[in-house]
């Protein structure tokens, strides 16, 4: 049986432990990247969390500040940042031992000027090879993806 000190010491530690009820929902940051779809024109908005009160929310674009009363709003997202693109990493990769590839066919030549007829096809591999590493590389970094998580809006 625990003791008026064990169990004083518990509801403590239970009291003490942070949680969320389900009715606040997570809270945005100030100067968080947001987008915003409204059943007014434009429908979506991509903005900067400048605040909000009971009856609207406030995103700034660019300069400009914009009131959204929230009766309108359909969906609130909050950016998880940009991440690389599988996807076109992978399209970059293909693409890029291809062209290594043929170059390093280019490299290849035998004593007759054959293209791509020489007896060792080390310099075609390689080419292949690092072609493929810098496509993919540069296809997964430069056109990166932004991941978006969805915020309820209580109105």
């Amino acid at each position: 049986m625990p003791t008026t000190l064990q169990s004083v010491v518990l509801l403590a530690a239970l009291g003490a432990s942070p949680s969320v009820l389900q009715a606040q929902g997570p809270t945005i940051v100030y100067g968080t990247r947001v987008r915003v779809t409204t059943t007014t024109q434009p429908t979506t908005r991509i903005g900067l969390y400048r605040g909000n009160t009971p009856a609207d929310i406030t995103l700034q674009i660019d300069t400009a500040s914009y009131r959204i009363p929230r009766e309108t709003i359909t969906r609130l997202e909050q950016s998880l940042g940009k991440k690389p693109n599988v996807t076109a990493g992978i399209l970059g990769a293909l693409l890029g031992a291809g062209v290594g590839g043929a170059l390093g066919c280019l490299a290849n030549k035998d004593d007759y000027g054959v293209y791509c007829g020489g007896q060792d096809d080390t310099k075609v591999i390689v080419g292949a090879v690092l072609g493929g590493l810098a496509g993919g590389a540069a296809g997964a970094l430069l056109f990166k993806r932004e991941g978006w998580r969805k915020i309820p809006v209580t109105r």
